[in-house]
């Protein structure tokens, strides 16, 4: 079918990408390495740690 133009649209629940988002979140914090010498968790100067994803991800 030359010349024709085929669109997707994509339609996102706002409901869907806030319980998505929380969930990631949830994962990120989950696998969260600590950091030496920070006691406290989550605080303002590192939050939860140091990124880990693959500590984060349920593979």
């Amino acid at each position: 079918m030359e010349g024709r133009s085929e669109k997707i649209i994509i339609i996102v629940s706002p409901y869907l990408t806030a319980a998505y988002g929380e969930k990631v979140k949830a994962y990120l914090r989950r696998g969260a390495k600590p950091i030496r010498g920070e006691t406290e968790y989550p605080n303002a100067r590192v939050g939860y740690g140091a990124l880990c994803v693959e500590n984060s991800l349920p593979i």
